[in-house]
């Protein structure tokens, strides 16, 4: 018998089959929310399966390179992170200078619309009125989109969210309107694969493919609740769920909730 699972450990166990040996992956710690859930605790939660497997992957999160995630710290304020257990504190300068450098194997990002190639908007979103609607801005998402060696997307699946094209482009996918990233110079490989909370999707030829359905999802259930009609893989399989011992190790990850 399967053991019963939610969204948020099936996503993490499916991020965590995409990380590799000898990789560090950046995590930031600004965001709130659902957005807070999506780029730090699924992250946290797929680096600390990865290592449970004896994958080598290590997280940077913030300015802490590889923290101890067997102690997370009491809350997510400042004091408390600047004190959790790690072997690196670095400034700000450091950490915006390592992405130049390509120092960060993995970018972990989402955003307010994504589109079929990949690029992402948390700026400013068209308004019914035809205006803009402000959002939360960029923080390092440019960074990791234009010089992390891989970006890898989260997302709750909506027609909202998953979009033709963006509108605005606050971090550059694999091409936006007939420019590539050559074109642009950017050094970073760009979006390898976005992990929804119903699929699995990749960037073959820089476009947006489904590759993986959760247990129980259709093909048209994914497609259903995206503004665009993504390219099928020929192998388009349903993925293994979650394995006891997978729940297990969640379940000793005691991360701090959130204040806001």
């Amino acid at each position: 018998m399967t053991a019963a699972f939610d969204t948020d450990q099936m996503m993490s166990v499916a991020l965590s089959r995409l990380l590799h040996d000898g990789e560090i992956g950046f995590i930031g710690v600004g965001s709130s929310g659902r957005a807070h859930t999506l780029v730090t605790g699924l992250p946290m939660m797929a680096g600390h399966l990865a290592r449970g497997r004896g994958v080598d992957f290590d997280l940077q999160i913030g300015p802490l390179i590889a923290p101890d995630l067997e102690q997370p710290p009491g809350s997510w304020f400042d004091n408390e992170i600047y004190g959790w257990r790690a072997p690196a504190l670095i400034g700000s300068d450091v950490n915006m200078d390592g992405f130049k450098r390509g120092a960060v194997s993995v970018g972990f990002i989402s955003g307010a619309q994504i589109d079929r190639h990949g690029n992402v908007n948390v700026n400013r979103v068209r308004a019914a009125d035809g205006g803009w609607k402000r959002l939360g801005g960029a923080l390092a998402l440019p960074e990791h989109c234009a010089f992390a060696g891989r970006v890898l997307l989260l997302c709750d699946l909506a027609e909202r969210t998953l979009v033709e094209e963006v509108d605005f482009v606050t971090g550059f996918g694999h091409r936006h309107r007939g420019v590539t990233r050559a074109e642009l110079g950017l050094p970073g490989g760009g979006p390898a694969a976005l992990v929804s909370d119903l699929a699995v999707f990749d960037f073959a030829g820089g476009e947006m493919r489904l590759t993986g359905l959760y247990p129980g999802v259709s093909a048209d259930q994914v497609e259903d609740r995206m503004g665009f009609v993504p390219a099928r893989a020929p192998d388009l399989a349903e993925l293994e769920p979650p394995t006891a011992a997978e729940l297990e190790r969640l379940a000793g990850l005691n991360l701090p909730e959130l204040p806001y």
